[in-house]
């Protein structure tokens, strides 16, 4: 029994492993995964390696429940020679006493041991010992157990508020411009215990097809702005309107496929370029038209379609942890092909050149400038004034 669970059990735990690496990776970039509105993709990933898991699990069990019912088998056949002995003694003994010369039998007077007092005895010790035996193990597995689906039933039941909204709203992609509002935004962190507003009374119009550029120090509420256009958070107080509709109204996941996001740490999965691409968005893809033919025109736009082309294994490219196969700006060109994959309306730039060399940077500039030349609202956020100038210098 050892030696065949043995391999199930390392073969479990490697995989566990795994698993435990994919959640580890989901939950350290959780913001992309959130801002595409990725969750399904991400837990079938993790649930298909549990599930093998599982599977290992249950041959484990089996082959344990059947080698614990041989041992048990054996034993009972102990049992059972033992009282078919025990009774051959007793009869034995009784013959020898009192057999009398006209086979008839003496009556006895003094206590003597039967075979239901020995079955008595014998199975009860058996099954103090079996229960005593059993006894701490189990009572540990129902402590582990207990506290386990106490986390569980907790975050099963909890309800985030962003998502118990009731609207639906999914209108034609094409009647949508890009029009965006804010109106009295107020905006405090929900785990800022002091209760600081990030935002306090912000009124911002921003046409269809416009760049706008947010420049100012870090913690001014650059980043935050756009998370509420996302709607990673919903602000305290106010409205933010896209074409006047209030995005709460919206279906989350079509509010977030109208938004291309491209941060200044680019995340790529240990995946190839075609799924890191896609980002399991094959859907969302298909209603816009064939998926190789806009992945490759999301590619050429982002001036990475010659790299991708050059490279042996082309889409297939398996790009390594995070992306640490490809440069600084491979990294960051492939997520601007990623962004305006689904042809989004409104295009979020954060600090998207801030992180690179001067060549990385003026390769993703040039991808960044004719991304622009579309008619997609864009929202570029900078630390200085100096970056969006020296930007609309190199435009000109």
């Amino acid at each position: 029994m050892t030696f065949t669970m043995k391999n199930l059990i390392v073969s479990s735990r490697k995989t566990y492993e795994i698993a435990g690496g994919v959640a580890e990776e989901l939950l350290y970039n959780i913001k992309t995964v959130t801002s595409f509105a990725n969750f399904d993709y991400e837990i079938n990933r993790f649930g298909k390696l549990i599930d093998k898991v599982e599977s290992f699990d249950n041959k484990r069990c089996f082959i344990s429940g059947i080698s614990v019912g041989i041992i048990i088998f054996g034993i009972f056949i102990g049992y059972t020679v033992t009282l078919l002995y025990a009774r051959k003694l007793i009869i034995d003994n009784l013959e020898n006493q009192n057999l009398i010369s006209d086979g008839d039998y003496e009556d006895l007077t003094e206590e003597r041991i039967s075979i239901g007092e020995i079955q008595k005895v014998l199975f009860n010790i058996i099954s103090a010992i079996v229960a005593i035996g059993q006894l701490a193990p189990n009572i540990q597995v129902i402590k582990a157990a207990c506290s386990a689906s106490s986390d569980y039933f907790t975050l099963y039941e909890r309800k985030p508020k962003i998502y118990e909204s009731e609207k639906n709203l999914t209108p034609n992609r094409d009647t949508i411009k890009g029009s965006i509002e804010f109106k009295n935004i107020k905006f405090i962190y929900p785990s800022d215990k002091a209760q600081r507003p990030i935002l306090n009374g912000l009124n911002l119009e921003i046409e269809a097809g416009k760049k706008v550029a947010f420049v100012g120090e870090s913690g001014c509420g650059k980043s935050t702005t756009v998370n509420l256009l996302e709607r990673l958070y919903d602000p305290v107080e106010g409205q933010i309107l896209i074409d006047g509709i209030d995005i709460k109204e919206f279906n989350m996941e079509y509010l977030r496929n109208l938004i291309g996001y491209v941060q200044q740490e680019p995340v790529l999965f240990n995946k190839s370029i075609k799924e890191n691409l896609i980002f399991g968005r094959e859907k969302v893809i298909q209603e816009l038209g064939n998926i190789d033919e806009l992945m490759e025109k999301a590619c050429e736009e982002a001036y990475i379609k010659d790299f991708i082309l050059k490279n042996p294994d082309k889409y297939d490219y398996v790009v390594g942890v995070k992306g640490n196969k490809l440069s600084g700006g491979q990294k960051q060109r492939i997520a601007i092909a990623r962004a305006i994959l689904t042809k989004p309306k409104i295009l979020i730039l954060d600090e998207a050149t801030s992180a690179l060399d001067n060549q990385s940077e003026k390769e993703v500039q040039e991808a960044l400038d004719n991304i622009s030349k579309s008619n997609v609202t864009t929202l570029i956020i900078a630390h200085r004034l100096s970056t969006i100038k020296m930007r609309i210098l190199y435009m000109l």
